[in-house]
């Protein structure tokens, strides 16, 4: 990782870590690189961490474990879908009126983040505004009705391989939405066929387009599939059932 997305990183947790005040059981979700995670636990609170990413902190994974937590914190995904998502997670984690700390760089989108966080929560406030950065705090809504299962959050749609249209099933946030990308569409044009009863590697495997692919066109291959998104991992399983 980049020095640049290094420091980025710590920016946004400094700013969260100065402005937070809580007690009791913390959610933290999306601390990938544990910047937030550790001044907080050097400050004693009790951190429970959920990253949907494996990293440097232990692998990923698709769901939030534990709770009803009577805090958590945010660090905001990148795309919208995947907010979302994060949002509804945490939501059926938190106690009743529990609250939610939202962070990260005005670049990155967080100050159009209140209009997302109804209805699942209310009383959004700015909290801090520093260093390009932004922290909100909001309330679980004492109405809210969050999914509050992962399989509520699956996507069914199609993709269309060698000619043949199939069932595909996604989740928000992973590579390609569901679909076939073009790089991926060019590969498999020319990838040639695995020889029978042979074993392959989709390495980043996102919804396993590929490895799909190739055990359609030779169906005794063996195949494992590996990403570091822990939510391809369950899109790929539901589209592979019989892989590793």
């Amino acid at each position: 990782m980049g020095k640049g997305v290094q420091d980025r990183e710590r920016t946004a947790a400094d700013v969260f870590v100065d402005a937070f005040e809580g007690g009791g059981p913390l959610l933290l979700a999306g601390d990938h690189h544990g910047h937030a995670g550790r001044h907080l636990q050097s400050m004693g609170y009790a951190v429970t961490r959920w990253s949907r990413w494996s990293g440097p902190l232990g692998p990923g994974s698709p769901w939030p474990n534990g709770g009803p937590y009577p805090t958590a914190a945010l660090r905001i995904p990148k795309e919208k879908p995947a907010l979302d998502f994060a949002l509804d997670a945490i939501a059926g984690r938190l106690s009743d009126t529990g609250t939610l700390w939202i962070y990260g760089a005005n670049d990155e989108g967080i100050r159009s983040v209140a209009k997302r966080l109804a209805p699942l929560y209310d009383d959004v406030r700015t909290v801090s505004t520093k260093r390009h950065c932004r922290v909100l705090r909001a309330t679980r809504a004492a109405a809210a009705t969050p999914r509050g299962q992962l399989e509520a959050w699956r996507t069914h749609g199609e993709i269309k391989v060698d000619g043949d249209v199939r069932p595909w099933a996604s989740y928000p946030g992973v590579f390609a939405k569901g679909a076939l990308d073009t790089g991926t569409e060019a590969l498999l044009k020319f990838i040639d066929p695995p020889p029978p009863n042979s074993r392959i590697l989709d390495f980043a495997c996102g919804t396993g387009v590929i490895a799909a692919t190739l055990a359609q066109r030779t169906p005794t291959i063996r195949a494992t599939l590996t990403d570091a998104d822990a939510l391809a991992i369950e899109s790929a399983r539901a589209n592979m059932p019989d892989a590793h």
